[in-house]
This record gives structure tokens, sequence and C-alpha cells, in this order.
């Protein structure tokens, strides 16, 4: 018989061993302050000149001509340094796609803020200076979802994540799952964690690619698998690379 609650799956003793892994690791670091990032990165890209809405962001350029660079310090899922540049899609949107990620684990940085703001303007200048991506009407999302799925079971970005399946719902729209270590997560909302999925879709009239991570989650002792608010909703372009675009993935997915 087994009693109810009991670790029967290991799973408790190793989020205790990856919980103290994480304070020791966080206790070398220091909390990154965002204004003064934004502060330092204050000055033009080439002939852009730097604009700001928010505190928490900066934009290079003028988004109405089509020709802008965005970094946003996002608490979106988890804190990171996301970098986006804007192109028009195929119906003549203009749309923020994905060009560089940088993870903050619990808003943490193993450096200061001046020395990760040069760091970053290097990036935004490379940006800059590339050919701006453009959409397509046609793209081999089997060939991402695969490549994806590859380097998750070889990096395992997230630790207490295990891939599970490919699943494919049509042409365009592909699901990498992963489950939990043990038998699920349970949530301080009481519900459990049971997989964590990255939704892959192209839309053909758009000529985007689009990816967005929902977490899978049930009713403690009951399995309904609900999905939950996405933890991030990314675009990018065909004319990026596959490895570009699975790297910022990857990033992303280290915040959660």
């Amino acid at each position: 018989m087994i009693s109810e609650g009991k670790d029967i799956f290991g799973f408790e003793r190793h989020r205790q061993e990856e919980e103290i892994d994480r304070q020791k690791r966080l206790s070398s670091l220091k909390q990154l302050n965002s204004e003064l990032l934004i502060k330092e990165l204050w000055r033009p890209v080439g002939l852009k000149r730097p604009s700001s809405n928010f505190s928490d962001e900066i934009t290079w350029g003028q988004v109405n001509l089509g020709e802008a660079i965005r970094l946003d310090i996002s608490p979106f899922g988890s804190l990171k340094i996301i970098t986006r540049r804007i192109v028009n899609d195929l119906e003549g949107n203009k749309t923020w796609i994905c060009k560089d990620a940088i993870p903050l684990p619990d808003g943490h940085y193993d450096g200061e803020e001046t020395v990760l703001a040069m760091e970053v303007f290097d990036k935004v200048n490379e940006i800059n200076k590339s050919p701006i991506d453009s959409p397509k009407k046609d793209y081999n999302l089997e060939h991402l979802a695969l490549k994806l799925a590859g380097k998750i079971k070889v990096e395992r970005p997230v630790k207490i994540m295990i891939f599970d399946r490919i699943k494919k719902l049509n042409e365009n729209h592909y699901i990498v799952a992963m489950n939990f270590s043990g038998h699920g997560l349970e949530a301080p909302t009481q519900r459990r964690m049971e997989q964590f999925h990255i939704h892959l879709f192209f839309d053909p009239s758009r000529g985007l690619v689009r990816s967005y991570g929902t977490g899978i989650e049930s009713p403690t002792k009951v399995h309904k698998w609900e999905a939950q608010v996405s933890e991030f909703d990314e675009h990018f372009a065909p004319t990026q690379s596959t490895e570009e675009i699975i790297t910022n993935l990857l990033n992303i997915l280290r915040t959660y």
C-alpha cells in the first residue's frame, strides 16, 4: 500500500538538491539593475537614435519606417533580455522578430551592468549591420522541430524537464513536449504541472514562424491537462538560420 504524499519517485529529493544548487549559484551573483543597464545602452546604433516609452525597454530607429531594433528586459516567464527587429510580413504588417535572447535566471547576472551593456550593445550593432530578415511563403517546420528536439535532448536547458515527444498537428504546427522529472511538478496553486509544450507554428499567409511555450497543468489528484498562459511568445523569420532560432528558444527556456 502506498501512503498518500509519499515521494515514491524521488522527485522531492531531486527538487531539494536543485534548489540548494540554485541558492549557491545565486549567492555568488548580483541582482541586475535594469535602469542602469538601459542608461548604459542609451546611445545611437549607427544612424538610429534611442527612444523609450518604458523604463525597461529601448528602441533604436523609427518603427513607422520599418527600420527599428528594440531591446526589452522582460519579466514575462522570468527575467531575460530580448532583442527584436521589426520586419514586414507578407501582408504588409510590421512584426517584431526575436534576434537575440540573454537569460537572467532569477534576475541575477555574473558581472557588472557596464560590462553586460557592452556585450549587448555589440550584439545590437551586429544585428543592425546585418540584412533585414524577410518572410517566405513556405518553410520546413519539421526540420526546425527535429533540430530543436535534438538540442533539448542533449542540453536539457531546464534540468527538471525531460524531452518526451514531437507531436505533429499539421504541416504548419508542431509541438515539442517535455515531461517533468518524477511524476509531475506540484505548482504553488495546488495544481500539478504535467508537461511543458513548445509550439512551433508557421503562418503561410504572413510568412513568419511563431513559437510560444505553455505549461500543461491539472488540478491535484485529477488529470485534466489544461494549457496555461504562455511563458513566452516570439516570432521568427524563415531567413533566420535554424541555429539562431533554436539558440534563442533555448535561452528563453533557460529562465523557466
